[in-house]
């Protein structure tokens, strides 16, 4: 399992280097690191409601936890067989997670996503935690947009 990285931002990191300004430079070195790192991290996932159509239909949203001593879990790492040995691991611990009522307090009530339509977005229930490997350096809340019944 290795990750490919975009052949176009390795041709301009290398031309930047030979030729270019330094702060061009960084910033496409920066870019290119980003590519090549997984940040694990603990969600809150759950359902939310996406329209009537057909009877009613939802969509799976998520985000990190908020939860302090939680977001101490989160990871990055520069191999991704190291991520996923690590989300495998952390699963174990999220599992009890779960079961543990104590949590629930932890987990906020509302909808995900930026919609302003306060019956689209709905949570259907509680949500549970999951642990998710992101490509990239950070993670972040999903969808990035509600979705649309099509």
């Amino acid at each position: 399992m290795g990750q490919r990285y975009d052949e176009d931002l390795v041709e301009r990191f290398i031309d930047a280097g030979l030729n270019g300004p330094i702060d061009t430079f960084a910033d496409l070195a920066k870019e290119l690191a980003a590519q090549r790192c997984w940040t694990v991290a603990v969600c809150l996932v759950s359902s939310a409601y996406g329209g009537p159509e057909e009877g009613g239909w939802y969509y799976e949203c998520g985000h990190p936890s908020t939860d302090e001593v939680v977001k101490l879990l989160t990871k990055t790492f520069y191999e991704e067989e190291k991520a996923e040995a690590y989300r495998v691991e952390l699963c174990k611990f999220v599992e009890r997670l779960n079961l543990d009522d104590g949590m629930k307090a932890c987990r906020p009530v509302g909808g995900c996503g930026d919609d302003d339509d306060s019956y689209r977005g709905q949570v259907a229930g509680e949500g549970q935690y999951e642990v998710i490997v992101f490509a990239g350096p950070e993670a972040k809340a999903f969808p990035d947009h509600i979705p649309h019944y099509e």
